[in-house]
C-alpha cells in the first residue's frame, strides 16, 4: 500500500519545503490549503488504496474556520495523527479536533526526523 502525507498550508514556500524534504526521504506528499481539502484527501486517498499515515497543518490552515468544520475535521479519519508545523495559531481549535484522533508519537519516527530536518517544530497534542 502506497503512503500519502498531507501537507496543509497557507504559505507555498513552507509547504512546498516540506514537501521536498519528504521527497528526498521517500515519502510523497499532497498539497492541501483548507481544512476542506484536508478532509476531502482523507476521504479520497483510502479509497484509491493509499495508506496517510500523517498530516501536517501550518498553523494559518486552522485560523477562523467554524464549528462545524472543526466537528467534521476531528470526526475525519481519527486513526490519522495531525501536527502543527510551529505553534497552532488557534491552540483550543487544534486541541479539538484532536482530542479523540491517533497521537503523533515522535520518538523512533522517521517523519519527525524529517521534520526536524526541515527546521519545523511539530506541536502534537
Amino acid at each position: 500500500m502506497k503512503e500519502m502525507i498531507v501537507v496543509a498550508g497557507k504559505n507555498s514556500l513552507d509547504v512546498a519545503w516540506l514537501r521536498q524534504c519528504l521527497k528526498e526521504e521517500g515519502y510523497s506528499s499532497v498539497p492541501c490549503e483548507t481544512a476542506e481539502d484536508i478532509i476531502e484527501e482523507l476521504n479520497i486517498l483510502p479509497g484509491c488504496g493509499v495508506h496517510v499515515p500523517l498530516v501536517v497543518i501550518e498553523p494559518e490552515t486552522l485560523k477562523k474556520i467554524n464549528d462545524d468544520l472543526v466537528a467534521r475535521l476531528s470526526k475525519c479519519a481519527p486513526e490519522v495523527p495531525f501536527v502543527s508545523i510551529g505553534e497552532p495559531g488557534s491552540p483550543k481549535t487544534f486541541e479539538r479536533i484532536c482530542v479523540d484522533r491517533a497521537k503523533f508519537e515522535p520518538a523512533d519516527n522517521p517523519l519527525a526526523r524529517i521534520l526536524e530536518k526541515a527546521g519545523l517544530t511539530a506541536a502534537c497534542v
